[in-house]
């Protein structure tokens, strides 16, 4: 019996594929992995929201997620704990993680929240995993699908996959770093696992379910992590002032009327710098609204790299902590 690719587990940690769920029924091994999912989804849900900023916050986040993805596989008891001190020369942050293993002679995955669901497995013996290789020495694991245009090209400086098509299930979390490059966007990978999507040499997607990953687009760089995606913008046509102008009313009387896809549509054609920044803050408002979170993230982000004097700042990084997964 062939298992099912690693973000199809973590989708199933979150109860968000049911193909994979009943997979994990059968197969005492993909069970693991899943229960290993949910418990540290339940302790990152336990743990007190602490109060940094949101760069303290993007760091910690993938500190923690590539950490404790190197954890043996079996069943722990985590104690973390967290510190911060900050003074007006220099920021210290403290990450501690203790690790007891207590093995037990049932593989009944450990309890998960209330919205993921439990999954019974069957008594299996429990061998020790081997150590993994160092970094240096392994190349991190590409699946790819079936339709996948691509080129690898490994060498000790650098493991470079240029993709032209199709999309590639990435993990490289206890592994060398990966890059994916096409046209004028490139995607690093390191203690993270990732899925890459691209269509006609462009890269259209790229959703992250462990560690953090970069993306450089258009000489923007971006963090995305565990649980968030980039996609790619749409090309909009040359536009002029009065146009520009014409579209964001057009924006703002649909997002007064509840129609945040239209105006999402109307804002997105808003892009003269006379008004690029009041539609590029009201169409991730809108996208919020509508309930897509995850385009609300990346458009809030958007914002807060490109308008970083911008007076709603602060509400624009207050959205990206309340949007935060």
């Amino acid at each position: 019996m062939s298992c099912v690719a690693l973000e199809q587990l973590a989708a199933a940690a979150a109860g968000e594929d049911e193909d994979a769920l009943a997979h994990a029924r059968a197969c005492a091994r993909c069970a693991a992995l899943i229960g290993d999912q949910q418990t540290m989804r339940s302790l990152a849900r336990s743990l007190p929201r602490p109060e940094l900023d949101l760069d303290h916050r993007t760091v910690l986040a993938a500190e923690l997620m590539a950490r404790a993805d190197a954890l043996p596989r079996r069943r722990t008891r985590l104690v973390v704990g967290l510190g911060a001190a900050l003074a007006a020369a220099a920021a210290t942050i403290a990450l501690v993680v203790r690790v007891a293993s207590t093995p037990a002679p049932s593989l009944a995955i450990d309890t998960p929240a209330a919205d993921v669901p439990p999954i019974h497995v069957p008594d299996r013996v429990v061998t020790t995993e081997p150590a993994p290789a160092a970094a240096d020495e392994q190349r991190a694991i590409v699946q790819q699908t079936a339709d996948a245009d691509l080129t690898r090209d490994t060498t000790p400086e650098r493991d470079l996959v240029t993709l032209r098509a199709g999309r590639l299930s990435i993990d490289a979390s206890r592994t060398r770093s990966l890059q994916v490059l096409a046209g004028s966007t490139r995607v690093e990978v390191a203690r993270a696992r990732a899925a890459v999507t691209a269509k006609r040499g462009a890269i259209e997607t790229v959703r992250v379910y462990a560690g953090s990953v970069e993306v450089i687009d258009g000489g923007r760089r971006y963090v995305i992590v565990a649980g968030a995606t980039w996609e790619r913008l749409q090309p909009t046509e040359p536009t002029t002032p009065a146009i520009a102008m014409a579209a964001f009313r057009d924006g703002w009387t649909a997002l007064r009327a509840g129609d945040h896809a239209i105006a999402i549509a109307a804002f997105d054609r808003a892009t003269d710098p006379v008004v690029a920044e009041d539609a590029t803050y009201w169409a991730a408002i809108a996208a919020e609204r509508a309930g897509r979170t995850d385009d609300a993230r990346r458009r809030f982000a958007d914002f807060v790299t490109r308008f970083a004097a911008s007076p709603r700042i602060a509400a624009a990084r207050a959205a990206l902590q309340r949007l935060s997964p």
